[in-house]
């Protein structure tokens, strides 16, 4: 009998500890903001369950992916999605499916999708499928991984990571794509940055376009593992960008090993930049010690992804802000002194994706088609970037 109430109470202890305890589930979508009350708000995370005694197989079906859907303008490429809005099963089941058809010697632009791989199979034609890895070692070069696809290859977009499609054949192709979210979200880069409303300042865009290790024995561990001195000094200075860094990660505090924090110093000089950026795997929280900046991120617009809409404050000491996960970033100190910010994210390894330096420096790079057609730029313009970025 002990036993029994034993096993009982830790069960419903644990079922009642859990959802104060348990990790936080990853967001469905690109900002969720709290409201204190129910006006205004809206239900997150997925959409309202229906009474399961009332679901029927027609919410588990959909029918027509044999058609092609509805054309992007400009871009001759055809989108049609299965997802939770004409598939309600889907919901909570994190799973999307995308068909799309593209025209000869044209691309899905570089794009991002914040919450999900993507896994790409071909149909029909012959297409250029790249995405930009970034180089550990230094943020603003990249490496790209591409291959030449055909009907019955498999290619794979890790989350978070720049990637394109280029039909290199003479006629339509036609693919499936597979993500793991309800949700996957998509940035489009070019777009993003230079169609947001209200826009990225002209002085910050000109400026621009210029888990886990081996653990050690719990029994050998000690405090110093769990300590770090330093973070009062400014750190290494970024090349090019009066930009100083500092990181506090597990390679300086071993006891973070699996913990889901980091935290990094940064120094910025007067008019200059953090330039464009992301993190596809964490959150960032940023303080201000000293100086006056000026923080924005881009939420893409749920309507129309090739749209964008700019959030920004200007921030002074003791002032706080948020970059929610995978979105475009940026900083610039509009004092006249330095500035002086820590930043807080939500995991051991955020990743940093710099995305002029990124696209126009990777190695092997872009190719030259890809970035003329995305970015609407001349081949010589192209030949500029590259070098400027190299």
């Amino acid at each position: 009998m002990s036993m029994l109430w034993f096993i009982t109470t830790l069960t419903i202890t644990a079922f009642i500890c859990s959802s104060a305890y348990a990790y936080d589930n990853n967001p469905l979508q690109d900002i969720c903001v709290a409201v204190n009350g129910s006006h205004a708000s809206v239900f997150v995370n997925g959409k309202m369950c229906k009474d399961p005694k009332l679901a029927t197989a027609n919410d588990f079906y959909f029918s027509g992916l044999n058609v092609s859907g509805n054309e992007v303008p400009g871009f001759g490429i055809s989108v049609k999605a299965v997802d939770v809005n004409n598939m309600p099963g889907l919901n909570t089941l994190g799973i999307t499916l995308v068909r799309a058809d593209l025209e000869p010697q044209r691309i899905a632009p570089l794009h991002t999708h914040p919450r999900a791989t993507e896994m790409i199979t071909i149909l029909e034609g012959t297409v250029n499928a790249g995405f930009l890895v970034p180089d550990p070692a230094n943020f603003f070069k990249s490496r790209l991984f591409s291959k030449i696809l055909n009907p019955g290859d498999v290619f794979v977009f890790p989350i978070g990571l720049i990637h394109f499609l280029y039909n290199v054949g003479h006629k339509k192709a036609t693919c499936l794509f597979y993500f793991n979210s309800q949700n996957p979200g998509f940035i489009s880069i070019p777009n993003s940055i230079f169609a947001s409303n209200p826009p990225v300042p002209d002085d910050f865009i000109y400026k621009v376009f210029v888990n886990g290790k081996i653990c050690k024995d719990p029994k050998l561990a000690t405090a110093n593992d769990f300590y770090f001195s330093g973070l009062n000094v400014s750190g290494n200075e970024v090349p090019g960008f009066g930009f100083a860094v500092k990181t506090v990660d597990v390679n300086n505090i071993p006891g973070l090993n699996t913990l889901g924090i980091s935290i990094i110093r940064g120094d910025l000089e007067p008019q200059r930049i953090a330039p464009l950026h992301m993190h596809p795997r964490a959150t960032e929280m940023i303080t201000i010690l000293e100086g006056t900046v000026y923080a924005g991120f881009l939420v893409p617009d749920p309507a129309n992804f090739f749209k964008s809409r700019l959030f920004s404050k200007i921030l002074n000491p003791g002032n706080v802000f948020v970059f929610p996960i995978g979105l475009i970033h940026f900083l610039y100190n509009v004092g006249y002194k330095k500035a002086t910010c820590l930043f807080y994210f939500n995991s051991q390894n955020p990743g940093v994706i710099g995305i002029p330096n990124s696209i126009f420096a990777s190695k092997p790079p872009v190719p030259d088609d890809v970035l003329a057609k995305g970015f609407q730029l001349n081949k010589t313009e192209i030949a500029q970037l590259r070098k400027k970025f190299s």
